[in-house]
C-alpha cells in the first residue's frame, strides 16, 4: 500500500492505494474512521479496509474504486478490469452481470 506525496483528500476523501503485482487500486470516498488498514500492510481477497461512506467530494454514501498503471489517481492511466458478478440499474430493474466490465456512470450493486 502506498500513498500519493499530492492532497487529494479534499476530492478523495478517506481512501486507501492497494499495490499489486501490475496495477494500483484506489478505493475512496470511505467513512471517516473506518480504514483498517495501514500504510505497508499486506491485504488479501476478502479482507475488510474500510466502509462505504461519504468523505471527500461525495453527495452520497459510495465508494469509488479504479485500478492505475501507478499509484498517483490524478496522473496515471486507468485500467479496464472485469468484475465476477454484479447487478447493475438499467433504470427500471436490476440485471445481472456475470465477469462483466463496470464502466464510468453505471449504477451497480453487489450481489453477495
Amino acid at each position: 500500500m502506498d500513498f500519493v506525496n499530492e492532497d487529494i483528500r479534499p476530492f478523495a476523501g478517506n481512501y486507501v492505494l492497494i499495490q499489486g503485482l501490475d496495477a494500483t487500486a484506489f478505493i475512496a470516498h470511505m467513512r471517516c474512521g473506518s480504514i483498517r488498514v495501514t500504510k505497508g500492510q499486506s491485504v488479501k481477497t476478502g479482507e475488510i479496509i474500510g466502509e462505504v461512506g461519504n468523505s471527500g467530494f461525495s453527495l452520497v454514501p459510495h465508494i469509488h474504486f479504479q485500478l492505475m498503471n501507478g499509484n498517483d489517481p490524478l496522473k496515471n492511466k486507468i485500467i479496464p478490469f472485469k468484475v465476477r458478478q454484479f447487478e447493475q440499474w438499467n433504470g427500471t430493474s436490476w440485471k445481472l452481470i456475470i465477469n462483466g466490465f463496470i464502466e464510468k456512470g453505471m449504477v451497480i450493486r453487489n450481489t453477495d
